[in-house]
Order: structure tokens, then C-alpha cells, then sequence
């Protein structure tokens, strides 16, 4: 509906550029605000809904569908644009997720009643209790910790990769501007292969583990690696491997959470998640801005420092945290 609103907006109001900008702002506010609870929710819900055993395909599936539109928009978004305008593309946009909720309409999801409180005070109240015996759930279970601190360092890790891009085809690799989407697209398209290979391949737990363990190392390594690359085609191809690394990871991880969390405590353990890549992504990228700017924007250095930290975390939650090799074979 605030999709629809923007596009009528600008329908109406197409020479009024400030208020559009200022709506534009507020409507992405919001979808990011419900975002937030709604991702969550999606996540924490899934093992209701298939088979244990089928968690990691049905969670593959799901990244790669969201994965495929991810590339498919950016591969055609801009042509589109050229071809229909903005307020239709946005009247599209919004069309689209009327549709989608038309459709989760008719799923059902078994679930425990919880009680319902009255007033704000006290809902309130029940927010903050439930939120606080979250945060106590997963600070007594060191492997569910472990679990959110692999997505937490790739999360960090990773973000400011699209901020930095545009930097490092303009000044390391001297090609032109094409350039950044085909190794943008080469990561997206890493990630979707990544998420694909963690539901097709029937592995056993142990095997799992393992990979998942090369994947952090292997994702370390394509890290420092990027920033050498003498060639385009040598820059994409390490960008699929990072991006093949990261879809592995999440999937494995987010399936040992569905698996080994209950359904009452599945969706503050997921919004615990959230909550920590929403923190993590603009410092992130706020810190690799500074960083940029203070070494004079040579991006080789800062992959190379931002694959070494990486390295040398994923050595220390391997080698230091207690049990972490176990962990990952019983939870992935």
C-alpha cells in the first residue's frame, strides 16, 4: 500500500521532486521498519512447515528465489525504467506484494496460543520480558552463539563490498563502469550457487560441518585475493567463490538454528539475528568509508586487511571456541 501510495504520489505530484523525495524516504523507512519484523517471522516459521530433514532444501530455496529476483531486478530494472517510468515500475512493485499477501493468506502455521495482553503498558511489558528471556536463551547455549557469529562476520564483511566496488573497477582494475555490475552479478550469482548447493547435495552433519568450516577459511582467502586480481574475468571468478562461500555458510547456519531452537523461541533468536546484521551492515560500511578515505581509496589494502581480520577471527572461533567443529556437525 505505501508502494502504491509513492507511485500515485508521483503520478499526481511529478513536479513537486521534494516531496516525492521526502515520501520516497518515509515509505522506505517504514518497509525497512517492518522488514525487521517480518523476515524474522518467515524464518522462524519455516521448520513448521516442512520436515526436519528437508529444512536445508526448503531454506535454499527459499535464498535462491529471493537470490534469482535480486539479479533479475538489477539485470532488468534499468531497462524497465527506461521503457515504463518510475511510478509504474513502483505501481508494479506495490501490485506485487498485495499478491504475495494474498497468497501467505491462505498458509497455515501450527503454532503455540500465547496470551493475549491488554493495553500498551502491558504489552509492552510482555515485549520486554520475552526479548530479555531471549537474549538469556541464546547466552546459555554457546553453539547457538557460535551459529549467529558466523553470520554476524560475514555479515559485516561482506557489506561493504558494494560501496567499494565502483573504487576498485575504476582504480585497481581500470575498466569501465559495465564492469561493476558483472562482478556485482558475479557475487549475487556465487551466493544463489552457494544457496543452491546447500539443498541439492544430500550431505551427512559431519560432512557439513566440515565445509562449512572450509567455507569460512576459503572466504577469508577469496578476500585478500580480490584486491590482486590482474583481469576482470580473475575478479569475478573470486567474487562467485566468495559469493558461493556465503550462500553455503548462511544456509547451513540458519538451518542448525531452525533445527535445534523451539518453535516458542525460534523467532527472538532470528530477531536477535536481524537485530545484530541491522547494527552490523552501517558500521560496517561507515567504517570502510573512513577507511578509505584515509588510506586514499587503494581498495587492495582494505580487502586484504578485511580478508586477514576475517581469517584470523575464523581461526580463533575454530580454534578457541570449545567444541565448535562438534557443534557444527550436530546443528548443521
Amino acid at each position: 500500500v505505501l508502494l502504491l501510495s509513492v507511485a500515485v504520489v508521483m503520478l499526481l505530484m511529478s513536479h513537486a521532486t521534494e516531496l516525492i523525495f521526502a515520501f520516497l524516504l518515509v515509505v522506505t523507512f517504514c518497509n525497512r521498519s517492518l522488514a525487521v519484523f517480518f523476515q524474522p517471522a518467515v524464518n522462524a516459521s519455516l521448520p513448521d512447515l516442512v520436515p526436519h530433514e528437508k529444512i536445508e532444501t526448503a531454506n535454499g530455496f527459499l535464498q535462491s528465489s529471493n537470490q534469482i529476483s535480486n539479479i533479475l531486478g538489477q539485470l532488468f530494472g534499468s531497462i524497465l525504467f527506461v521503457f515504463f517510468g518510475a511510478p509504474l515500475l513502483i505501481f508494479i512493485n506495490g501490485l506485487s506484494f498485495l499478491v504475495s499477501a494474498a497468497s501467505e493468506a491462505f498458509m497455515s502455521i501450527p503454532q503455540k496460543k500465547i496470551r493475549h495482553t491488554k493495553g500498551w503498558k502491558k504489552t509492552f511489558h510482555t515485549f520486554k520480558q520475552e526479548s530479555i528471556e531471549g537474549f538469556y536463551y541464546i547466552k546459555n547455549r554457546s553453539k547457538l552463539v557460535d551459529l549467529l557469529l558466523v553470520n554476524a562476520l560475514i555479515t559485516f564483511f561482506v557489506s561493504p563490498f558494494g560501496i567499494l566496488l565502483p573504487f576498485f573497477v575504476e582504480d585497481v582494475l581500470f575498466l569501465t563502469p559495465e564492469w561493476y555490475g558483472f562482478l556485482l552479478a558475479g557475487l549475487g550469482l556465487g551466493i544463489l550457487l552457494g544457496n543452491i548447493s546447500s539443498s541439492v547435495f544430500n550431505m551427512s552433519s559431519t560432512l557439513k560441518g566440515k565445509l562449512l568450516i572450509a567455507a569460512l577459511i576459503v572466504f577469508s582467502m577469496c578476500l585478500m585475493a580480490v584486491g590482486y586480481s590482474s583481469s576482470g574475468l580473475m575478479a569475478l571468478f573470486i567474487l562467485i567463490l566468495l559469493g558461493g562461500c556465503c550462500g553455503f555458510a548462511v544456509i547451513m547456519t540458519y538451518s542448525g538454528i531452525q533445527r535445534n531452537t523451539p518453535s516458542d523461541m525460534r523467532g527472538r533468536v532470528f530477531g536477535t539475528l536481524t537485530m545484530m546484521v541491522s547494527v552490523l551492515t552501517p558500521i560496517s560500511i561507515g567504517f570502510s568509508g573512513v577507511l578509505a578515505d584515509f588510506i586514499d581509496h587503494n581498495i587492495t589494502i582494505i580487502y586484504t586487511f578485511f580478508g586477514i581480520c576475517a581469517f584470523i577471527m575464523s581461526i580463533m572461533l575454530i580454534v578457541l571456541r570449545k567444541g565448535f567443529s562438534n557443534m557444527l556437525s550436530a546443528y548443521a
